[in-house]
């Protein structure tokens, strides 16, 4: 039986449906009157800052090479600090000077992200958070669809905190009433990430602070 010979075309490269040529456009605009080189990072409202990215920075940073000053856009909803922390790494070895310009959301791990710069700007519509460690765990609560929902460490503080207000000295343990709700394992595991948010946050400004104690 004769064997088919294989296939040499190139595949074509996929591009998302979103006026690539267009967008490509006003970012080069953006580039001149920016310093540096600019490097635009948008996540969508069901995209997450994740360890995937960090392969994209990579692949960007190391085809643009090392630069004195570099620009980046950033407008995401969160996701890993983790994967903030490597992003921020990889940023910081390919840049000595780092401008993050924030035009509309940049919370959670994107707020993490934008700490690592030298300077922030943020237009109008911009805004920065808190950084609150939330997390899906597997005994989290499930919501009316049935689905699991995210446990703020900042929720926790404040139920607490708002539970030993109240009642004034007559009840100062809420957990009782809490756990018939929520797993102390779950509870557990949101202290320890809101333990790793400080470390992180610190790692990251410690790039451009270096009095760590500061940072």
């Amino acid at each position: 039986m004769a064997m088919q010979k294989p296939n040499r075309r190139r595949a074509a490269i996929q591009k998302p449906p979103v006026l690539f040529h267009k967008t490509q456009a006003v970012l080069r605009r953006i580039e001149q009157a920016v310093a540096g080189p600019f490097v635009a990072y948008w996540t969508s409202d069901s995209g997450q800052v994740c360890g995937n990215d960090v392969f994209g920075f990579f692949g960007v940073l190391r085809r643009l090479g090392p630069v004195r000053r570099r620009t980046v856009f950033v407008k995401s909803d969160g996701g890993s600090g983790l994967a903030a922390l490597r992003i921020v790494n990889l940023l910081r070895q390919f840049t000595t000077r780092l401008t993050v310009l924030v035009p509309l959301e940049c919370t959670s791990a994107a707020t993490m992200l934008a700490l690592g710069a030298d300077s922030i700007q943020m237009g109008p519509m911009a805004h920065l958070s808190a950084v609150d460690s939330a997390l899906t765990h597997d005994l989290s609560p499930v919501d009316r669809d049935n689905d699991r929902v995210r446990v703020s460490a900042d929720e926790l503080v404040r139920v607490v905190r708002l539970w030993r207000e109240e009642s004034r000295g007559r009840d100062q343990n809420p957990f009782a009433a809490l756990y018939p709700h929520l797993h102390p394992l779950v509870i557990g595991a949101v202290d320890r990430a809101s333990s790793l948010s400080v470390k992180l946050c610190t790692e990251i400004l410690s790039y451009h602070i270096k009095n760590r104690r500061m940072a």
